[in-house]
C-alpha cells in the first residue's frame, strides 16, 4: 500500500495513519482519493471523507461524502455516486446515486434510495437496487425483457441465473405473451472436464390463451399444420471422449433437436432449437472408436422430425453402423513422383424405419483404391476406383409412389472409376512504386500498414474423368440418393486464374512469395442459396467482412491475399450424348463462371453464373458485394436468381449520421412474388465515450405476419436493459 497526503501522522507501532489534504491511497485492489483519511496499513481498514475510488481494475468508480473501508475490498458509503462510465474529460453521462451503499468483494453493490441519472437528470428512482461488482459468475436475476404486441399482448421474460457448482449452471426463464402463451424455459450447461460437456435447453409453452388462432402464420407449405396446447421444444448438445492414449479411443457426440408440433420453429423464434425455415428437426447421436491405427468404426442414430412433409413417410436411420479400414503403401518406396497405393474397405449397414411405406435394411460393402502421383511441380494427378456390393432386405414392401410392392430382397453391384489431373503455370511480377494496384490495395485508413509489392498470376487447369458403368436400379427401394447412382461417362474441365498479392509491412523486411503448388481439392464456389445470416446480427450494426479477409501476419511479416480470380467449369457426358438416357438432361452441362475481386477488406465483389451454351440462356446468377469506408458507412448486398425458382435480394446498409448516431437497415425481398420477406431498421445513439448506447428498432415480417418494435439501453459494465417488443435475432446458423 502506498499512501500520501499534504499532512499526516503515522503511528509506527500500530501502523495507524491520519492524512489530510489531497489524500491518495493506492493498493492492488483499488485507488482511493480523499480529503481526509484514517486507516490502518496492516488491516487496510479505515474511514475517508469526500472520497473517490475505483474498483475491479478501474471498471467501477464511486464518490462518497463518507466512506468506510471494511477490509481490502468491501466498503460502506454514505451519500454516494456509482458508475462504470469513464470519459477522458471527466464527464459521467450516467450514474446511480444513493443515500448509502454497501460494496462487497465478488458480490454486489447494494444501493439504497437509488436514483438513476442521465446527465444529472433523474430518470428512475427505486428504494433499493443491486448490481454485480464481480468478475466471477454468481446466481441472480438477469435483465428482464418486456414488450407489447397487438397480436400477442403483453410480453414478459424473467430470466434467473443459477450457479450450481464450479462446473455447471442453469438459467430458468418464465415467460408470457398474455394473448397467446405462458411457459417456462430451462437452460442447463455443465463441463465435466476438457473432454466432456453437455449443453441443453427445454421449452414448455401453454398455448391455450390463443384458442388455436394462427396469429398471422402462413401454413400453406406445411403438410400437417398443428399447434399443441401444451407445446414442447428443446435441444441437447453433448460430447465425450476418453484419453487419447487409451488403447481404444472412443468418442460420443449428441446433437439433438426436438419440437412437439410443426409450427414451433416458425413461431417461437429459437434458432438454437431450429431455424424457422427448417424442413426437419434432426437429432443425431454418434459413437466412434479407433480399433487400431488403420481401422475405425462408428454407430450413428438419426431421427428426423418432419416440419413441412407428413411425418409418417419420413425415413429414420436407426441405427447406422460403419466399419472403415484404410492404409497407405509405398510399393515403389519413397520416390520423386509421390507414387503410393491407398486401399480402403468400408462396410456399412443402415436400418431405415418409417410408419408408412417400404422400409428395411441396406448393407453395403465397398472396397476402393487411390493411386496419387505427380511429376515434379508440373502436374498432380490421382486415379481411383470404387466397388459397391449393396444388399437390400425389406421389412415393409409397399411403395406409396407407385402403389405397388417391391421385392423383399434385392442387390446391386456398382463400379465407379475416376481420374483427375491438374497443373498450374505462374509468373511473379515486382511492382514499381505508385502503380495502380498498390494504390487500390492501400485505399482506406485500415490498409495503410502494408504496401503491395509483388503479384503472382496463376493459371490452373484441371481435368476430371468419371466413369460409372450402367447397372439396373429401378427395382431397388429408394432410401436416399445412394440408391440411384446414374450411368455416366463424364469429363469435367475446370480452369481458374488468380492474381495473388504479397504486401510488405512498411517498416518490415521484404520476402519471397511462396511458390504455388496445385491441389486436387475442389475449388470452393460462392454459396448463393443460403441467406446471409449475419447481416442482421445486432440489427445490422456489426461490420463482418463479406469478402475473403486478409489474415494479417505478425509485425514485420508479409500479408498474402487473393486480389482477383476467374473460374470456368463445365462437364460433358458421353453416355448421355450417345444414348439420350434422360430427355431432361443435356450432354453438355451449363457453363459455370465465377469472378471474384477483393483488393482490400473494405471492398469485395463476387459474381457467379451458369449459362446454357447451346441457347445462351442464363439459368442462374448471383452478385454479391460489400463496401466499407473510413467514415463508418457499410453496405452489403446480394442478389440470387435461379430460373423459375428463386429471385431474392438481400441487403444491409449502415450509415453513421454523426459521431453518436448510427442508422442500420436490413431487408430480404422476393423478386418473383414482388414482396418484402422481412425488413428491419434500427437507430443507435451512443455516448461520446462509448459508456452507453441506446437502440430503437422496428421489424416487419410476412411469416408470421407481424410488426414489432425494439427498445434497448446498454450501460458499459452493467450489460443491457432490453425491452423487446418482438424484435430479436432470428437468423442464426447452428454450429
Amino acid at each position: 500500500i502506498q499512501a500520501q497526503g499534504d499532512t499526516g501522522n503515522v503511528n509506527m507501532k500500530t501502523k495507524d495513519i491520519s492524512l489530510n489534504g489531497s489524500v491518495v491511497i493506492t493498493s492492488p485492489e483499488s485507488t482511493i482519493e480523499a480529503q481526509q483519511a484514517e486507516m490502518n496499513l496492516d488491516t487496510e481498514v479505515g474511514s475517508f471523507e469526500d472520497a473517490s475510488f475505483t474498483l475491479e481494475e478501474g471498471a467501477y468508480s464511486a464518490d462518497a461524502e463518507q466512506a468506510e473501508k471494511l477490509n481490502d475490498f468491501d466498503f460502506k458509503l454514505t451519500d454516494c455516486i456509482l458508475s462504470t462510465c469513464h470519459c477522458e474529460d471527466g464527464d459521467t453521462p450516467w450514474k446511480i446515486s444513493g443515500t448509502r451503499a454497501n460494496l462487497e468483494r465478488e458480490g454486489y453493490a447494494h444501493v439504497y434510495n437509488a436514483t438513476f441519472k442521465m446527465w444529472d437528470v433523474p430518470i428512475l428512482y427505486t428504494p433499493w437496487i443491486a448490481f454485480p461488482v464481480k468478475q466471477e459468475r454468481s446466481s441472480g436475476l438477469l435483465v428482464p425483457e418486456f414488450g407489447y404486441s397487438s397480436r400477442d399482448g403483453l410480453k414478459l421474460r424473467l430470466p434467473t441465473y443459477l450457479v450450481l457448482d464450479e462446473s455447471s449452471d442453469a438459467t430458468i426463464t418464465p415467460f408470457t405473451e398474455t394473448h397467446t402463451r405462458n411457459g417456462l424455459q430451462l437452460d442447463y450447461r455443465r463441463a465435466y472436464s476438457t473432454k466432456s460437456s453437455v449443453d441443453g435447453r427445454m421449452v414448455y409453452s401453454n398455448e391455450t390463451p390463443r384458442d388455436g388462432n394462427l396469429r398471422g402464420t402462413d401454413v400453406t407449405d406445411i403438410a400437417e399444420p398443428d399447434i399443441d396446447d401444451n407445446r414442447f421444444g428443446g435441444y441437447l448438445l453433448q460430447s465425450w471422449r476418453n484419453e487419447s492414449s487409451s488403447d481404444i479411443p472412443v468418442s460420443v457426440v449428441t446433437d439433438a433437436h426436438w419440437v412437439s408440433d410443426t409450427l414451433f420453429l416458425r413461431e417461437m423464434d429459437d434458432p438454437d432449437i431450429g431455424l424457422a425455415s427448417s424442413r426437419y428437426a434432426t437429432s443425431r447421436m454418434a459413437m466412434r472408436a479407433g480399433l487400431s491405427d488403420y481401422v475405425s468404426t462408428s454407430l450413428v442414430g438419426e431421427w428426423n422430425e418432419a416440419i413441412t412433409s407428413p411425418q409418417d413417410g419420413v425415413f429414420q436411420r436407426l441405427p447406422e453402423f460403419t466399419l472403415n479400414a484404410l492404409k497407405s503403401y509405398r510399393p515403389f518406396g519413397f520416390n520423386p513422383y509421390g507414387l503410393k497405393v491407398t486401399p480402403r474397405l468400408q462396410v456399412q449397414a443402415v436400418e431405415f424405419q418409417r410408419k408408412e411405406g417400404f422400409d428395411g435394411v441396406r448393407y453395403d460393402v465397398s472396397p476402393s483404391l487411390k493411386i496419387p502421383f505427380h511429376y515434379k511441380n508440373y502436374f498432380n494427378s490421382e486415379f481411383s476406383f470404387e466397388f459397391h456390393q449393396t444388399q437390400y432386405e425389406l421389412n415393409e414392401l409397399y411403395n406409396p409412389l407407385t402403389a405397388s410392392e417391391l421385392e423383399s430382397g434385392t442387390d446391386r453391384s456398382l463400379w465407379k472409376f475416376s481420374y483427375q489431373v491438374g497443373t498450374a503455370v505462374e509468373r511473379i511480377y515486382d511492382l514499381p512504386e505508385d502503380n495502380i494496384l498498390t494504390t487500390l490495395t492501400s485505399l482506406g485508413s485500415g490498409n495503410q500498414q502494408y504496401r503491395l509489392e509483388r503479384v503472382k498470376h496463376t493459371i490452373e487447369p484441371r481435368l476430371i474423368l468419371d466413369y460409372v458403368p450402367g447397372t439396373s436400379q429401378d427395382h431397388l427401394p429408394l432410401f436416399d440418393s445412394f440408391d440411384r447412382i446414374r450411368r455416366r461417362s463424364l469429363a469435367t474441365y475446370d480452369v481458374t486464374t488468380r492474381l495473388v498479392g504479397s504486401s510488405g509491412y512498411l517498416q518490415g523486411q521484404s520476402g519471397d512469395i511462396e511458390e504455388f503448388v496445385d491441389s486436387a481439392d475442389t475449388y470452393s464456389a460462392l454459396d448463393t442459396l443460403n441467406p446471409l445470416t449475419d447481416y442482421d446480427s445486432d440489427w445490422g450494426l456489426r461490420a463482418d467482412t463479406f469478402g475473403t479477409p486478409m489474415q494479417l501476419p505478425p509485425r514485420r511479416g508479409r500479408a498474402i491475399r487473393d486480389l482477383a480470380s476467374l473460374r470456368f467449369v463445365q462437364s460433358y457426358d458421353y453416355v448421355e450424348d450417345q444414348q439420350d438416357l434422360d430427355p431432361t438432361r443435356e450432354a453438355f452441362s451449363d457453363l459455370g463462371v465465377q469472378l471474384g475481386l477483393s483488393p482490400t477488406e473494405d471492398f469485395g465483389l463476387m459474381a457467379s453464373s451458369t449459362v446454357d451454351v447451346e441457347t445462351s440462356d442464363v439459368s442462374s446468377w448471383s452478385l454479391a458485394s460489400h463496401i466499407y469506408d473510413d467514415r463508418g458507412d457499410r453496405f452489403r448486398a446480394r442478389y440470387t436468381y435461379i430460373d423459375q425458382q428463386v429471385g431474392q435480394l438481400e441487403g444491409n446498409v449502415e450509415v453513421p449520421l454523426s459521431s453518436r448516431l448510427r442508422l442500420g437497415y436490413y431487408t430480404r425481398y422476393d423478386d418473383q412474388e414482388g414482396e418484402f420477406i422481412e425488413q428491419q431498421a434500427a437507430l443507435r445513439i451512443s455516448s461520446k465515450c462509448n459508456c452507453w448506447h441506446f437502440d430503437i428498432g422496428v421489424s416487419d415480417e410476412i411469416n408470421p405476419d407481424r410488426q414489432r418494435v425494439l427498445f434497448r439501453v446498454t450501460l458499459a459494465g452493467l450489460g443491457d436493459l432490453t425491452q423487446d417488443i418482438g424484435f430479436d435475432d432470428r437468423r442464426k446458423e447452428n454450429s
